[in-house]
């Protein structure tokens, strides 16, 4: 049985917007509660008694844990030198530099940490974070099949985009809105070996002699089967619903519980039809048999130290002016044409991504408005598509360099747009055009 031992939370004041000077905020503020993370970490291991300590980070608390651990390594081996800590961390969708984390992970051999590095080519809001950091590439995404893989021993990296899908939002909250990775996560702090999860194993580009990491497969039965992505029954002692299968009511006599005993639906009982006779006397069952003896103490198996193997960090190929070109959409409330706060942020994110790339610059952008009907729903349509032009010209793009088109529900644009049909027809859809600076 896995304990996950007593949760604790450390929070910080993130702003919880959208915008470029939220994000700028958020960096600052998070380098500003690192060290009270580390102090955080010092008071809970110092109480003797702690044994192992479970971490979990997400998004930009990475930024954090990455700084505090740190900080927090440089007296870990003074100060438990004579009963060491064994740490579990796990880091999700992680907003930090990978060549960052390479160098503090180097300061964390004392410490001998197991991690997991969970990553995504699905996560669009740490797509958004690397164009607004020059393009260098984040710990949390997978750079289409080159994840960030550190080959000591102790790391192991986790693609989890078959299962991070665009039906949880922006694909970045995928650790928590998630049963499959949750189940993963849970899997990765009890030391399950990755080999036991639905995970299959990938090389670095699929080159043949690439490092290796591993990817989700949710079709494929783990060898430890609390460990399946995919869970068709409930496993007993799993929070306490195997033990409760036995009294849930099922289609037995009278509605009542499908299982052994008297009254459980099967065989004779009110309401099976069945006469009603005495049920015979039911001799007591006999005594359970002793206990085994304990087995002999073992001594534990001496420890054998590994080498450690440097990594090297992948080179980072740069990214044409081109390939940062988007097509994003905006979404109006039904009816109305007007932007709300986050809708606003949001296009003012789409043109501060492109400034902040070198050297690149948004020659033209094209904005459609979609309406539902014809005649008056395409006047609103074009008043969404001038809404989105305004908040493209407040975040900086000229106004002439943006061309505005309204479209109804029988526009054949509308096949081309592959999502659900709820809210289809309110919103506009942006499409950049961007090239090389002048």
């Amino acid at each position: 049985e896995f304990d996950p031992g007593a949760p604790t939370l450390f929070s910080w004041p993130s702003a919880g917007k959208l915008g470029l000077a939220s994000y700028r905020g958020d960096q600052a503020r998070s380098l500003e509660a690192a060290p009270f993370l580390t102090e955080f970490l010092n008071l809970m291991t110092q109480n003797l008694q702690v044994e192992r300590v479970n971490i979990i980070a997400h998004s930009m608390g990475n930024r954090i844990l990455t700084k505090a651990l740190e900080a927090y390594a440089e007296s870990y081996a003074r100060q438990h030198k004579d009963k060491t800590i064994e740490f579990r961390v796990v880091l999700a969708a992680a907003d930090v530099d990978r060549a960052e984390f390479d160098r503090v992970a180097n300061e964390l051999k004392a410490m001998q940490p197991k991690v997991t590095i969970y990553a995504s080519d699905n996560d669009q809001a740490l797509n958004v974070s690397r164009l607004l950091n020059k393009l260098r590439p984040r710990l949390g995404d997978t750079d289409g099949n080159k994840p960030y893989i550190r080959s000591d021993m102790g790391f192991v990296t986790v693609d989890a985009t078959p299962v991070a899908t665009e039906l949880f939002g922006l694909g970045h909250g995928y650790y928590s809105d998630n049963p499959f990775i949750l189940n993963d996560i849970k899997c990765s702090l009890a030391d399950r070996p990755p080999g036991d999860r639905a995970l299959r194993e990938r090389q670095y580009a699929d080159l043949p002699d690439g490092e290796r990491f591993f990817r989700t497969n949710p079709d494929e039965a783990a060898a430890e089967s609390s460990c399946d992505l995919r869970r068709h029954t409930f496993l007993a002692g799993d929070g306490g619903f195997g033990e409760l299968i036995g009294s849930v009511p099922g289609p037995g006599a009278d509605g009542e519980a499908i299982g052994g005993g008297p009254g459980r639906g099967l065989g004779a009982g009110p309401g099976s039809g069945a006469p009603d006779e005495p049920s015979p006397p039911v001799a007591p069952p006999p005594p359970p048999p002793p206990p085994p003896p304990p087995p002999p103490a073992m001594l534990p198996p001496p420890l054998v130290e590994e080498p450690v193997i440097e990594a090297e960090i992948p080179p980072v190929y740069p990214m044409s002016c081109a390939a940062l070109g988007r097509r994003e959409t905006v979404r109006f409330a039904p009816g109305s044409a007007a932007l709300s706060e986050d809708e606003q942020a949001w296009v003012a994110m789409m043109v501060d991504a492109v400034a902040w790339a070198e050297n690149c610059q948004i020659e033209s952008a094209v904005v459609f408005g979609f309406g539902d009907t014809s005649g008056a729903e395409t006047a609103l349509a074009l008043q969404r598509a001038e809404a989105v032009a305004d908040a493209l010209a407040a975040a900086g793009l000229s106004r002439a360099r943006i061309d505005v088109f309204a479209r109804s529900q029988h526009d054949p644009a509308l096949l081309s747009l592959r999502e659900d049909q709820d809210g289809l027809l309110d919103r506009a859809i942006v499409n950049l055009i961007v090239r090389d600076a002048d």
